[in-house]
């Protein structure tokens, strides 16, 4: 504030600002990891980034989880409530 010369009875407008910005860069971030940036270009069309799909030589979860599930059930005493 001292830099800029606000004034000090600015000081908490100007930290309800910054924390309005703050949410709208975090609802930004939101949105994009939800639905993928989308690029304007201007005539109405939108490009998304493609998603690499590429398949690895490693196991499926679903391949897994059944076994996992057994070992931390019959090792750990895993009941309903830790399995759902």
């Amino acid at each position: 504030m001292k830099v800029h010369s606000l004034p000090d009875d600015l000081r908490a407008e100007l930290a309800i600002g910054l924390l309005g910005v703050e949410v709208k860069v975090l609802e930004t971030c939101l949105e994009r990891v939800v639905h993928g940036m989308q690029i304007d270009l201007g005539s109405g069309e939108q490009v998304r980034p493609a998603v690499s799909t590429a398949k690895t030589d490693c196991q499926l979860l679903s391949e897994f989880w059944p076994k996992f599930v057994e070992l931390m059930v019959n090792e750990e005493g895993w009941r309903c409530q830790s399995i759902s």
